[in-house]
């Protein structure tokens, strides 16, 4: 590999360091997924969290304002609607911590692919 081809190997791979604190913190996200080049699946993590919290809270409030205006029937659905919301974070959070064990593979076969094409002879323009 040339020292230019080096130095844009350093500039552009990816670091498993970052990818697992993007993990950490903005797992529910999917931010870690986005680093990783995993756009799509990212996506999927980032609309199914946001999606699921924005419905629990907001069945979590309505339920309150049933439960405080006397209305039974719909305290009872805004439960079941934030139960519904509730598993929809426990399989995204399992699918998160499966991640966990995911993440350095991801970065270590970028960083292999980026490499090998940075280490093909270049044609002179």
């Amino acid at each position: 590999m040339s020292s230019s081809g080096m130095m844009q190997f350093e500039a552009r791979r990816k670091s498993a360091g970052v990818a697992y604190a993007l993990w950490f913190l903005l797992g529910w996200l999917g931010m870690h997924r986005f680093y990783s080049g995993r756009v799509k699946s990212g996506l999927m993590q980032l609309v199914l969290g946001v999606g699921a919290l924005v419905v629990f809270v907001m069945s979590f409030v309505g339920g309150v304002g049933a439960s405080m205006a006397g209305d039974q029937a719909s305290s009872d659905a805004a439960s079941g609607v934030a139960g519904i919301a509730f598993l929809v974070w426990a399989v995204v959070g399992l699918w998160i911590f499966i991640d966990l064990f995911l993440v350095a593979g991801w970065i270590r076969r970028y960083n292999i692919a980026l490499a090998e094409d940075y280490s093909q002879p270049r044609a002179e323009t």
